[in-house]
């Protein structure tokens, strides 16, 4: 009997690999994306410092000051930002090679749907981080802060501030994911579009949990912004894609 770890009828190009094979070609890979990733910390470590001056620019009022708790506070801040910066950076790299890894044994049309879906995934992410960004922060922290200025005289801690700025850009950029889940849904007839609408309190109320466990800002106004962001999306997309199910039928 041939020691094959699988064998793919039908999928053109495939070959049976020895496990030992794959796990040569999966270490080799990740050694190849972890040096890139590695390489791109290094170089933005840096500049991570300007980044964190240009957050406090864009999103804290002149007024206030951010601290540091201890002395590698600071330090631990700007490594965080970097590996952030170099998976966001790398995320094209890291993608092909999980693609390239898994291309021997998918078939042509499994092949076409990755290389459709995950760019776009890539795209609605970064286009929800960037709007997070431009939009919500901003108005949102300035908002929280100048509450609390008329009795007290706030000081914000890096660690923390740093937090819930990659809260709102990581809640937000996986918030747009929320047209391309219920694309496929639909389009794979795993749900029907009634079936979203009727729905509908049942999962804005699991998204407001969801977002207020994980909240960093003790406040209820982040879950609110969020939980409205994504409610609009939803309407929005179940909407676009019932239409286009009709269309189909038709």
């Amino acid at each position: 009997m041939n020691n094959k770890l699988a064998e793919y009828d039908g999928v053109p190009g495939d070959r049976g690999m020895e496990l030992e094979e794959h796990l040569i070609e999966l270490g080799r890979r990740f050694l190849w994306v972890f040096a890139i990733v590695a390489v791109i910390t290094l170089a933005a470590y840096p500049i991570s410092g300007k980044l964190i001056a240009q957050m406090k620019a864009d999103f804290v009022p002149p007024n206030i000051n951010i601290i540091a708790l201890n002395p590698v506070e600071v330090v631990f801040t700007q490594i965080k930002i970097a590996i952030t910066l170099s998976l966001i950076v790398g995320a094209p790299l890291i993608v092909y090679e999980t693609f390239a890894f898994m291309r021997p044994g998918l078939y042509p049309s499994e092949r076409r749907f990755y290389v459709g879906i995950v760019p776009a995934s890539l795209v609605l992410f970064l286009l929800g981080g960037a709007i997070s960004y431009r939009f919500l922060i901003g108005p949102l922290s300035k908002a929280l802060i100048g509450a609390s200025t008329s009795t007290t005289t706030p000081l914000l801690v890096l660690s923390r501030f740093i937090d819930f700025v990659s809260f709102m850009l990581v809640t937000v950029g996986t918030i747009f994911q929320v047209p391309l889940v219920i694309h496929l849904l639909v389009k794979m007839e795993l749900v029907e579009p009634t079936f979203l609408r009727e729905k509908r309190r049942i999962i804005y109320a699991l998204m407001f949990g969801v977002v207020t466990i994980f909240n960093p800002d003790p406040t209820m106004a982040t879950p609110l912004v969020i939980t409205a962001g994504f409610i609009l999306l939803y309407e929005v997309s179940i909407r676009i894609f019932a239409r286009e199910k009709k269309t189909d039928v038709t």
